[in-house]
């Protein structure tokens, strides 16, 4: 089996919207999620904060606040009940098995800047080879302390390096995934990646793999303003593929990949 790497953003691309929408709303009181990015990024206008650092000191701050213990059990608890595009619960099933026709194995990942310990709770989890966000570390009593990691747009790039090497596990080293590979069968080429996200954010992945042959897919949902951004990526030869949001068997988006796992195969043939 030839090795393929699938990777998602999750917020935007996999569900409608953000996976901390449920805790900002119902928890900290902010009746949209625009008030709360409004929130957080007034905080790191005033401050001179990384985007991405700031939500995860105001999480924590206002969580607490309000007398949350803010451990991995409670994010995970939110988890459970996000909620999916049509057709993302069979999708990976699916599209596993047709791969296999073509003599393909997909690796699935996830790289995200939304919340990890939410994600890893989702149904969606046990389908993923790894997933890529944004996190805190923990005290003996299990409280949030401090973030572990921040994933930001740019930073992305980072994750899609170490799953093109292998170098997918320990996230504290650096100079693994700065080092040549000898062993080229161990590395999955750009040619067998596939990213797909839904906006500015996650450009710097997309045109990588639009520079080197790769293949990225805009996902945009059922509205103009989407849809006209999804475009604009496309005309600007940013992303390579632009579809709605519907992950359903024989909808457009299961067209593309599907066409796209041919490609490979063919080219794998040659």
């Amino acid at each position: 089996m030839v090795k393929v790497a699938f990777m998602y953003d999750f917020d935007d691309t996999l569900i409608d919207g953000t996976s901390e929408k449920e805790i900002t709303k119902n928890i900290l009181g902010f009746e949209t999620s625009q008030e709360w990015w409004d929130y957080v990024n007034k905080f790191g206008a005033k401050n001179n904060m990384d985007p991405i650092l700031t939500t995860l000191f105001c999480f924590k701050r206002e969580l607490e606040n309000r007398g949350v213990k803010v451990s991995r059990e409670f994010f995970n608890s939110y988890g459970k009940s996000v909620k999916f595009f049509n057709g993302v619960t069979t999708w990976f099933e699916r599209i596993n098995a047709y791969a296999k026709t073509l003599n393909i194995e997909i690796e699935h990942y996830v790289i995200s800047s939304g919340l990890r310990e939410i994600m890893e709770a989702t149904e969606i989890a046990p389908s993923l080879k790894k997933i890529f966000g944004s996190c805190y570390v923990y005290d003996e009593n299990g409280n949030a302390i401090w973030p572990s990691h921040s994933v930001n747009y740019t930073n992305k790039t980072q994750f899609m390096y170490r799953i093109r090497k292998g170098f997918t596990e320990n996230l504290s080293d650096f100079g693994d995934v700065n080092e040549r590979i000898k062993d080229k069968s161990k590395v999955i080429p750009y040619e067998r990646m596939v990213y797909f996200g839904d906006g500015m954010t996650d450009v710097p992945c997309m045109k990588i793999l639009t520079m080197y042959n790769g293949n990225s897919i805009c996902v945009y949902k059922n509205n103009k303003e989407s849809h006209d951004q999804a475009r604009k990526l496309y005309l600007d030869r940013r992303v390579k593929n632009y579809a709605p949001a519907d992950y359903s068997e024989g909808g457009q988006l299961d067209h593309i990949a599907k066409h796209i796992l041919r490609k490979i195969a063919s080219y794998i043939e040659e």
